[in-house]
């Protein structure tokens, strides 16, 4: 949004944020990173980007996003399971990993926070102006 008094803003910027970076997602993505992208009639219905961060040893889920048309019909929570299943499927190829999966959700996003906690995440700590969220196995 423009407001000519605050330039370009976003009533919540935890979504700009995700559009951002949806945005500058580029397929093919470097491995490990994955992208899943939900279409419907209308067009990119959902997205979820997710990799292995191999400096922290664990999975991350990068971003979970999708169209203002799908509000409330479950569409990220399908991404995001989409998500889980394939991470669940690369631990089983990789001798069983038992790696855990985290993601980092703005403290002001609270739709963020109950999908991910629908899903057995739970908050585990501050991490500098982000919340780190975890789905210990």
């Amino acid at each position: 949004m423009w407001d000519r008094y605050r330039g370009r803003h976003h009533p919540q910027s935890y979504a700009l944020q995700a559009q951002g970076h949806v945005r500058d997602l580029r397929p093919p993505v470097d491995d490990p990173d994955a992208i899943l992208v939900g279409e419907d009639e209308h067009g990119i219905a959902a997205v979820v980007a997710f990799g292995w961060e191999p400096r922290e040893q664990h999975y991350m889920i990068q971003v979970v996003a999708r169209a203002l048309r799908r509000a409330g019909d479950r569409c990220g929570a399908e991404a995001l399971q989409w998500a889980l299943t394939v991470l669940a499927a690369e631990r089983l190829f990789d001798d069983g990993d038992e790696s855990d999966v985290y993601a980092r959700i703005d403290p002001e996003n609270e739709p963020s926070k109950r999908l991910f906690s629908s899903m057995d995440f739970e908050h585990i700590e501050d991490d500098g102006d982000m919340e780190l969220w975890a789905r210990l196995v």
